[in-house]
């Protein structure tokens, strides 16, 4: 029946793409976390409508990717310290599975968890001393213990990168 209608096959995905665009975003938009039939209301429609997993991955990242982030921030704050437990590690999994995110999104955004609770610390804690002081008022931030052997590391140094940026961005 679309064929018949001569409309140009990049405007026919475009357009199928924004009604699915427009479903996700109601149901995954603003922070909120898809639940197990949304999500398989989700497949359906994007079954229906044909769209490659390369577009809808790129969607759900777009809509979705706030959720995740809160999800970690949430997760490093579950203890106090800014540790993740890594028994947090297969929930985050299965959220992120369930947002439909690729692993290097999920990645990616693991990382701008991490910067926005530096970030926050850089707001909360004076910096302007040595660096071995710095070292010692961060609370230890985990990445994937898998990816990196020193996440007490990759905490201060974000948090420096951080600091920084914003010293730089200021002019200092």
């Amino acid at each position: 029946m679309v064929s018949s209608l001569n409309i140009p096959p990049t405007v026919y995905t475009e357009v199928i793409k924004d009604l699915y665009l427009n479903k996700l975003s109601s149901l995954g938009g603003n922070g909120k976390i898809l639940t197990a039939t949304e999500r398989e209301t989700l497949d359906q429609i994007r079954a229906f409508l044909d769209i490659d997993d390369e577009a809808a991955y790129e969607m759900h990242g777009m809509v979705c990717g706030n959720a995740y982030v809160q999800a970690v921030l949430e997760a490093m704050g579950a203890g106090g310290t800014g540790v993740i437990n890594k028994d947090y590690y297969a929930g985050l999994d299965k959220l992120a599975d369930r947002l439909m995110l690729r692993k290097d999104s999920t990645e990616q955004l693991f990382v701008t968890a991490i910067k926005v609770h530096t970030h926050s610390l850089t707001h909360t804690h004076s910096f302007h001393s040595h660096p071995r002081t710095l070292a010692h008022s961060l609370p230890h931030t985990s990445i994937r213990p898998s990816t990196h052997d020193s996440p007490y590391l990759v905490c201060v140094c974000m948090s420096v990168c951080v600091a920084s940026d914003e010293a730089s961005a200021h002019g200092n």
